[in-house]
């Protein structure tokens, strides 16, 4: 009947708000049973001051002998359930409750339900207690058991059958009626259960899903929190969690007399490997780069890979550099042995900077940028060794912080200008066209660009510098065209700041009588690129200059690839052109290239009149140099530009008396 009635409730109630998961349910169930045995401890020990009130009121009123034996009987049961629960917890959780917590619920019920038929009082008034006494267990039992039906039906229907027996032998009309109340909870159970059940089962199972949540985010954290900490490639610590262990070894070693050390690695020619045996093979150089060097560190050591091939290593405690050095020699030996890289056998070299914070008051930024000083010394000295920072290093960075310092205050004060350097027509010593050069003119004197030109382009200052050098440019043209001077002005530009620079013109102004000169060097990095953008300022009017021609490696295969209007020799093949057969052969080389391609033929660097003829029997129409004058102000070029100079005279072309060009004694004196 009770099977009947689960099954027509359970058709009734509403579908389940979830999908009934075969994996969960075993874990739902003993979830389940494990609060029940819980809340069953709970009543367990509630019973006996519960039977003690029940007991002291009924005491006068009941029969003695069944009031005590009905009250041990109830203690006893209790203890029994207790004692059940206890065993059922101490071992691994079922997902049933075992038969000897059944068979303690079910006489414990029973024994509930035993008051009416040992110990029912004859005063009306007293017998409704012996209800309670029946009642008030079914309450609880459906309160506390019923996500649980086997235990839920053994204590109801032992609470249902003992005390029906005890009312229907008194045989009064009112006790039968309490028979029949008591049949009908058998039904009000039977819902009162189910709903309880899927109530209870929903709440579970949302409880695992959460947990299950939890957990994969917990998971997802570690990871994350993981590869935060760890480069990707070789599963070495990455900069930020070095800087962290960096910070933290510096503080710990301040409250003691030990030192911490630093190693600054970076790989040689690395960029050959990824460039001819492709990116795949560079990644698999430097996993196994990264497991050479653990090898040759100590536990405490902490390896680190900041990017690209550069490596960080951590040498906590350490007494002073020359252990540090040590190390670093050591983790030198790692690349004593060839690396097999797909196949095939390649040897590669390291350069190491060494720092140690000997000094008080260092940072961990100032001891990286030590150890960074230390590794670019130890490649400037010819690559694969270690550089130790110390006083004469710590000089020279000192010197170039003064520098940097200086040249940025310089650009922020207007110190920089442009100057311009005639370009003379060798067959007719006139001038048309001139290089812009930037020029600083600070307190101290002219400085030409060798003497800060390449601070400037680490630093980032290059752009601001070019700009400077094109805006003296606009002007000058302006002014020479108000006189009628065809004179074309140029300057040599960084490929990747190009089209900044140039946008500082109208998006469709006209570029004519602007010459725009790079190097084969900034080019070969992008050449499409570079291409298309010169390709569009040529539209607009521009001249394109190659400047120090010979000087790279890809020169000859450049010529056919960039759309240029000249190409500029660069002064190493000028300076020996009048007694070095090669450069002859190589000068006379490029002018026939450049004469076929329809490109005009510069010389740089001319500074005697041999030179000139030479360079003149040679093929090369055009020339600059300190042979027709240096850079010069603004100002003082359109001067000229106004007399409409020439050098002819000085290229011994013509001989006009009285008339004479600046010689090279003549120009302003530059460092």
């Amino acid at each position: 009947m009770v099977g009947l009635v689960m099954r027509l409730v359970e058709w009734a109630l509403p579908a389940r708000p979830f999908e009934r998961d075969d994996q969960r349910e075993p874990e739902i169930r003993r979830r389940l049973l494990a609060r029940t045995g819980h809340l069953i401890e709970v009543v367990s020990v509630m019973t006996p001051p519960f039977i003690c009130g029940f007991a002291i009121v009924l005491w006068n009123q009941s029969p003695f002998r069944g009031l005590v034996t009905w009250a041990l009987l109830v203690l006893g049961t209790a203890i029994s359930c207790l004692l059940a629960v206890r065993q059922m917890n101490r071992s691994s959780l079922p997902t049933v409750p075992p038969v000897a917590l059944v068979v303690a619920m079910a006489v414990s019920g029973s024994t509930w339900g035993s008051i009416p038929l040992v110990a029912m009082p004859d005063d009306p008034a007293y017998r409704a207690l012996t209800g309670m006494l029946v009642f008030a267990p079914l309450a609880a039992n459906a309160v506390f058991s019923a996500s649980v039906p086997r235990l839920f039906w053994a204590f109801h229907l032992g609470v249902v059958i003992t005390a029906s027996i005890g009312y229907l032998r008194s045989g009064s009309a009112t006790d039968l009626d309490t028979v029949l109340v008591l049949v009908y909870t058998i039904p009000f159970g039977a819902v009162i259960s189910a709903i309880k059940m899927r109530h209870d089962e929903q709440g579970m199972y949302f409880a695992l899903e959460h947990e299950a949540t939890a957990a994969e985010l917990s998971v997802s954290n570690e990871q994350l929190a993981v590869e935060a900490s760890r480069d990707s490639l070789t599963g070495l610590s990455n900069r930020t969690d070095f800087t962290m262990r960096l910070e933290h070894a510096m503080a710990t070693a301040e409250a003691s007399t030990s030192q911490v050390g630093l190693l600054f690695i970076d790989l040689d020619h690395f960029k050959v490997v990824n460039d001819s045996l492709g990116h795949a093979a560079g990644d698999e150089l430097l996993v196994e780069v990264a497991n050479r060097i653990l090898a040759r560190l100590r536990p405490s050591d902490v390896l680190a890979r900041l990017g690209g091939d550069e490596f960080t290593v951590l040498i906590p405690e350490v007494d002073g550099v020359d252990d540090v050095a040590r190390i670093a020699e050591r983790v030198l030996t790692a690349f004593d042995e060839p690396f097999d890289l797909q196949g095939r056998r390649h040897r590669m070299s390291a350069s190491i900077g060494v720092a140690c914070t000997g000094e008080q008051g260092l940072t961990s930024a100032d001891l990286l940028r030590l150890a960074d000083a230390a590794l670019y010394q130890a490649k400037g000295e010819g690559r694969a060794r270690t550089s130790v920072f110390d006083s004469s290093l710590r000089a020279r960075l000192d010197d170039r912080l003064d520098d940097e310092a200086e040249l940025r205050d310089a650009v922020a004060n207007g110190e920089f200008t442009g100057w311009f350097q005639p370009i003379v027509d060798l067959t007719s010593g006139r001038v048309d066209a001139a290089e812009g050069l930037v020029r600083w003119v600070g307190p101290n004197g002219i400085r030409d660009a060798g003497s800060f030109i390449e601070l400037a382009a680490e630093l980032g200052l290059d752009i601001d510098l070019s700009a400077i050098v094109l805006d003296e440019l606009h002007r000058l043209q302006v002014e020479l065209r108000s006189i009628g001077a065809e004179i074309d002005l140029g300057f040599n530009l960084p490929p990747a700041h190009l089209l900044e620079l140039l946008a500082r013109f109208d998006g469709d102004a006209d570029l004519s009588g602007i010459t725009v000169e790079i190097t084969e060097t900034g080019v070969i990095a992008d050449v499409e690129r570079v291409v298309e953008h010169l390709l569009d300022i040529r539209r607009r009017g521009a001249s394109v200059w190659l400047d120090d021609f010979g000087q790279g490696q890809s020169s000859m295969s450049l010529l056919t690839h960039l759309p240029l209007d000249a190409v500029k020799i660069d002064r190493e093949f000028v300076t020996n052109v009048v007694t070095d057969i090669t450069s002859q052969a190589i000068v006379s080389a490029i002018a026939d290239i450049g004469h076929t391609l329809g490109y005009r033929v510069i010389a740089e660097g001319i500074e005697t009149l041999a030179q000139a003829d030479a360079l003149r029997g040679l093929g090369v129409t055009h020339g600059q140099g300190f042979l027709f004058a240096a850079g010069l102000p603004g100002a003082d070029f359109l001067a000229l530009a106004d007399q409409d100079f020439d050098f002819s005279e000085t290229l011994g072309l013509v001989q006009r008396p009285g008339w004479r060009w600046l010689t090279r004694a003549q120009q302003p004196p530059f460092p």
